[in-house]
């Protein structure tokens, strides 16, 4: 990780004649290395042996997201556990990254160096990408429908749309929040200020004639406290921060739809607010979005040596705090006995 984010820092400092043997194709290196990443340590999460005890049954036999259930299904006979998840994840990551090439160009190298960076900084990387992998997998693939978006390529978008739904069906609602991305700008700011007490407003209201909305909202009874207010507050600043610079630019610039369609999802996840889960869940399809916006941030910022130093350093305190979490351990390392001492075949479907 400390390679990861010390990259676009070397590459702002040295010139092209000084290290272009060293970084031929950088952008693939740090591809490659966040792909082995879920290779050699993915399929170990707290929620592995969900995963691996479906992909034993018949995938046809369950009435959502068949798609995912199938190939999971197939790869469960072809490799041992928890490969088939490490196969998933990887797969996902990889497709993240080329997301990240897609939406820059070959002249924005630094951009891409800065963008690949940012990944496993994302809580996404680990919470989605190696956990929730049906969401993980769902969402990276709706990024790439909503860059063919961006090119006006419909069609393509309608596709790849229709497939990460029947990868994860929630999905629907980060498709939702893409297709709307050319909304008016006052539009988006709107629904991105109302949308966060709209969830505590119908609670109120239904309470008033016996209707408790958290038996139709998933996750709903999960409360750990009042800490995904933060994280509320986190996103939502990120949201309008992000809104503010797109007005620079102009409204077919990748920036600015990203923005928008950033802000939009937050919205939509704001909607959940009142319940922790839902909404933590919900928020996490916005982090496919954040690296590319972050990095064409940095670079335009037109900083330094001293300026990247201090950045990077940041950054890698932050990757430090992040990656030693308990949290961050918990969800990775939980089900690595679920996953290696054979329990997994005697597990029931939970209803």
């Amino acid at each position: 990780m400390v390679l990861l984010l010390l990259a676009p820092y070397l590459y702002g400092v040295f010139t092209y004649s000084e290290i272009d043997r060293v970084r031929k194709s950088p952008e693939l290196l740090l591809l490659g290395v966040l792909v082995v990443f879920f290779l050699i340590f993915g399929g170990y999460s707290i929620d592995a042996w969900r995963y691996l005890t479906r992909f034993t049954h018949d995938p046809l036999s369950f009435d959502e997201e068949w798609l995912f259930w199938v190939v999971g299904h197939s790869l469960s006979e072809l490799l041992p556990n928890p490969w088939p998840l490490r196969v998933f994840s990887a797969f996902a990551v990889g497709l993240w990254c080329l997301a990240v090439l897609r939406s820059t160009s070959s002249q924005q190298r630094e951009i891409r160096l800065w963008a690949l960076s940012f990944i496993p900084l994302m809580p996404a990387f680990v919470f989605s990408l190696g956990n929730a992998v049906r969401q993980g997998l769902a969402s990276v693939i709706i990024l790439h429908a909503a860059i063919f978006l961006m090119d006006q390529k419909r069609w393509r978008f309608a596709f790849l749309s229709v497939l990460g739904v029947l990868v994860h069906e929630v999905s629907i609602v980060f498709v939702a929040a893409v297709a709307a991305m050319r909304m008016p700008m006052p539009w988006v700011r709107a629904f991105l200020l109302i949308s966060p007490f709209v969830s505590f407003i119908a609670v109120w209201t239904f309470a008033k004639f016996d209707v408790d909305l958290a038996s139709y909202v998933r996750y709903a009874g999960h409360d750990e406290g009042t800490f995904h207010y933060i994280k509320f507050a986190v996103y939502f600043s990120l949201a309008n921060g992000l809104l503010f610079l797109s007005t620079r630019r102009a409204e077919s610039d990748h920036f600015h739809l990203m923005a928008k369609a950033f802000a939009l999802t937050v919205g939509c996840a704001s909607l959940l607010l009142v319940y922790e889960v839902p909404f933590e869940r919900m928020v996490l399809y916005s982090d496919v979005l954040l690296p590319v916006m972050l990095a064409m941030s940095v670079v335009n910022l037109k900083l330094g040596v001293l300026g990247r130093t201090w950045l990077v350093g940041g950054l890698l305190a932050l990757g430090f705090a992040f990656w030693t979490s308990d949290s961050v351990q918990t969800t990775l390392t939980e089900g690595k006995a679920h996953a290696e001492d054979g329990r997994i075949q005697f597990y029931k479907i939970p209803d």
